[in-house]
């Protein structure tokens, strides 16, 4: 559940942000991201690893690249499902689901550091 709450609140910021980055796309309302942000993270949750598997062979042969496609198709079936969300092409798409991924991969570097320092022991001498 945290893990889910978490992912929502940095894809809702994320997505803010990309609105800022690209003129183009629009969010009409803080409600409204806050909605987006909540469809995109239970579509990655739902529907990314069933595309992720279906297309395996292209995401090998590309090295990795078609991952990039993939999450467009996320963020393109998030604008349909929000309709307070502009995606106006599939090159914006492109363009904002990879500064969301930079954005998801800079929190998740942050609360793994977060979590390895709540939990480490500090060092105290005996002597």
């Amino acid at each position: 559940m945290t893990n889910i709450l978490w992912k929502t609140i940095i894809n809702t910021l994320a997505l803010y942000l990309v609105s800022f980055l690209i003129p183009s796309l629009t969010i009409n309302s803080p409600f409204y991201a806050i909605l987006a942000g909540l469809s995109l993270s239970l579509l990655a949750i739902t529907i990314r690893p069933i595309l992720m598997a279906l297309c395996l062979p292209l995401n090998l042969l590309s090295f990795g690249a078609f991952i990039f496609i993939i999450n467009t198709w996320i963020l393109q079936l998030t604008d349909l499902m929000v309709k307070g969300l502009h995606i106006p092409g599939f090159w914006i798409a492109l363009a904002a689901s990879i500064i969301i991924m930079l954005c998801n991969y800079m929190a998740a570097r942050i609360q793994e550091r977060w979590i390895s320092y709540k939990t480490s022991s500090p060092i105290i001498s005996t002597e």
